[in-house]
């Protein structure tokens, strides 16, 4: 979605699937199910040996990948990224419930896309250097830009963005 948005493709190899849950009810009506398995940004503990400088961001939520272009923050789908590794994140800290949060290492093929984004897309109250600028891509990388959360049974990577380092929304 926010490649069609920004004119931006994902890097080789990487796919994009939307997750989300629902209750089917006996009269056969579906409701979706809110997923948010980090819980809000504010909550996370991070490791005291990790290089996160932004330990406390100004920032309420994580934002689905996907809704970056399009949405607000809704917690009803999680969009799972295929063809990342392992070794394209550090763990960083835990959520909600435990849950191990990590952040993009250098490495990591939708660091520069989505540091790109943020770049030349920001949004009005996106988090800016001293001189109003865009922050440096490692800035970014450690305060937070891009956020994911490995599921204990699948493997997959659901990947967010923190809400004050994403590109401006896109369409509607």
């Amino acid at each position: 979605m926010w490649g069609d948005a920004y004119g931006v493709e994902l890097p080789h190899g990487l796919s994009i699937e939307n997750w989300s849950y629902t209750l089917q009810t006996p009269w056969g009506t579906e409701m979706l199910l809110d997923y948010d398995p980090l819980g809000p940004i504010k909550d996370v503990t991070w490791d005291a040996a990790s290089s996160v400088t932004s330990r406390r961001p100004d920032s309420e939520y994580f934002l689905d990948i996907n809704e970056s272009a399009c949405c607000v923050n809704i917690t009803d789908h999680d969009s799972v990224v295929r063809g990342l590794a392992d070794a394209d994140w550090v763990a960083a800290g835990r959520g909600s419930g435990g849950r191990t949060v990590y952040i993009a290492a250098m490495r990591n093929p939708l660091l520069a896309t989505m540091y790109r984004l943020y770049a030349e897309h920001r949004a009005y109250d996106s988090a800016t250097a001293a001189d109003g600028g865009p922050l440096s891509r490692d800035q970014w990388r450690l305060g937070l830009g891009l956020i994911a959360y490995k599921t204990p049974l699948t493997g997959s990577w659901v990947v967010y963005l923190n809400s004050r380092l994403d590109a401006e929304t896109q369409g509607g």
